[in-house]
């Protein structure tokens, strides 16, 4: 299994570029930029009028009065949102199966098989919650693409704190 190390991202107020400090609440929101890439966005409570356009994904979370030094996923809805983003869009397979790889390791999904078919590997995974089977091609990732795919997930994934179900919303892509 692949291993990452997840740096925070940072604490600064997407709308007012105001710093986010310890003990305030803030909201994350995945949303999808013109070029299908998924852009990570912290709102300041205070300016929170709910998630943007566009947006795929959201929660709520509360910067902790001490560095604990530990990172959290995103919910598990905003995860697989994501990780079904990554899917769909074919310039993101490798994406997509370093986050198959994550998801089956955080017991999200559930390894199913590993098949070749025309010359390519594939991984099946399932999502038992929502009886949902996925074949995501396998791939052979450089140090680099590693590297840039770490630094994309702990972007827009990644916590300083745990964060419930019902501080949490996942909202349909617009096709």
């Amino acid at each position: 299994m692949i291993e990452f190390d997840f740096k925070r991202p940072t604490r600064r107020c997407s709308q007012t570029e105001n710093e986010i400090g310890p003990g305030d609440v803030f909201y994350s929101a995945l949303i999808e930029g013109g070029d299908g890439e998924l852009v990570r966005k912290d709102y300041a409570a205070e300016v929170w009028q709910g998630p943007p356009e566009d947006c795929i994904g959201w929660w709520r979370s509360r910067i902790p009065t001490l560095d604990k030094g530990r990172i959290y996923w995103a919910p598990r809805g905003v995860l697989m949102a994501f990780f079904e983003h990554a899917y769909e869009q074919s310039q993101q397979t490798g994406l997509a199966y370093v986050m198959a790889l994550l998801l089956v390791r955080k017991r999200i999904l559930s390894w199913q098989e590993s098949l070749e078919r025309d010359g390519k590997r594939w991984l099946v995974v399932h999502d038992a919650k929502a009886k949902q089977t996925y074949e995501v091609e396998q791939f052979e990732l450089t140090e680099e693409q590693m590297q840039a795919i770490q630094q994309n997930l702990a972007d827009k994934l990644f916590t300083d704190q745990q964060v419930a179900d019902e501080d949490e919303g996942v909202a349909d892509v617009q096709e």
